[in-house]
């Protein structure tokens, strides 16, 4: 007797870490991302495409990049208004004296004249286009998180990464546009959130969408 039951302990035990495992496989866990994609200050440039394959290198599944067009409608990579803090001159590789605002400058002037701020040689290159950013991602087998409001980068990638990647966005009208033509996951930045006008708005599209609890330092 007390070996049947020893025998029938033991397959309800099995059976009970099963489904367990089971549970766990099915919850929903938090996802770590690369910030700007991967990067180390003065070593790895924040928004790059060496960013890109250092997360993979790491692991990540995810980077968030931020989206800005330059003075000739080119949408490239860069979290700051201006290049300063990131990039230096590219032809003796020293500091940019006066500010450079990417909204103000060429594409051209942009990629000809300055490269990110790194202490590897290797690593001081220009700044990437979106879509050079898109194309190293789906290289990588990492999905992009655009923290942009341009429409455009939403279809270009849409056309890149197809629903593969992720609108990143405060304003509703802004993800609405993504909505239109991509199924993609929406992760809602809620630094304008209006109260419950606004949450049934969002909610409308909640099958798909997740708010975000980043912080920033103060």
């Amino acid at each position: 007797m007390k070996k049947l039951f020893i025998i029938f302990f033991g397959i309800a035990l099995c059976a009970l870490v099963s489904e367990m495992s089971s549970a766990a496989r099915n919850r929903i866990r938090p996802v770590a991302a690369a910030h700007r994609a991967c990067h180390f200050k003065g070593v790895v440039p924040e928004n790059s495409t060496v960013g890109v394959k250092m997360a993979a290198r790491f692991g990540y599944k995810f980077i968030e990049g931020d989206v800005r067009y330059t003075s000739d409608s080119v949408m490239v990579l860069m979290h700051d208004k201006t290049i300063n803090r990131t990039m230096r001159n590219a032809a003796d590789y020293s500091k940019i004296e006066h500010p450079i605002y990417v909204s103000q400058t060429s594409f051209e002037q942009l990629r000809n004249n300055y490269v990110f701020e790194s202490s590897n040689p290797e690593y001081r290159i220009a700044l990437p286009t979106l879509e050079e950013q898109l194309l190293t991602c789906r290289e990588c087998g990492i999905t992009p998180i655009l923290h942009s409001s341009i429409p455009e980068s939403y279809e270009l990638a849409q056309k890149i990464m197809g629903d593969n990647w992720v609108c990143f966005n405060a304003k509703y009208e802004n993800i609405i546009k993504a909505r239109e033509f991509s199924k993609c996951l929406i992760l809602w930045d809620p630094k304008e959130y209006q109260g419950e006008q606004d949450g049934v708005k969002y909610s409308e599209l909640i099958h798909t969408s997740y708010y975000s609890t980043t912080c920033e330092k103060q």
